[in-house]
């Protein structure tokens, strides 16, 4: 049996699927571990609504640039892009969520990572009614 280095940000397992044979390897996988601390960011500081809530067509959140923070202080990025006619995010400092027409709408709540925390990715959806 060989062993292999597992550090914080350099590991994975491999999972071998003998499905039909030793040359069948569309069921291997290479699945990443990852023993990093997570970010978070409160939505309510924000002044986000949770997760699958609903907004009104033609509202908007403006998010201020002081509250755009991770939990391990990483600038906190937004973007909609994935829905741009639904809802739009504009500004680079404070970011203005504009909820347009009806739909759903995903936020995407990015923060960068380092060697001691994972990097945050959150994607929010809201039904715009």
């Amino acid at each position: 049996s060989k062993t292999y280095d597992c550090g914080v940000s350099n590991c994975s397992l491999f999972v071998y699927r003998d499905h039909r044979g030793i040359t069948d390897t569309a069921l291997d996988t290479i699945v990443p571990l990852k023993f990093l601390p997570r970010q978070t960011v409160a939505l309510a500081k924000l002044g986000l609504k949770r997760d699958g809530a609903s907004y009104k067509a033609g509202e908007s959140v403006v998010l201020s640039a002081n509250k755009l923070i991770s939990s391990k202080g990483q600038k906190v990025v937004v973007t909609s892009d994935e829905t741009r006619s639904i809802c739009t995010t504009t500004g680079t400092t404070s970011v203005t969520i504009k909820f347009r027409k009806a739909g759903t709408c995903r936020v995407t709540l990015f923060a960068d990572g380092s060697s001691k925390f994972d990097q945050m990715i959150e994607v929010l959806t809201y039904t715009v009614k």
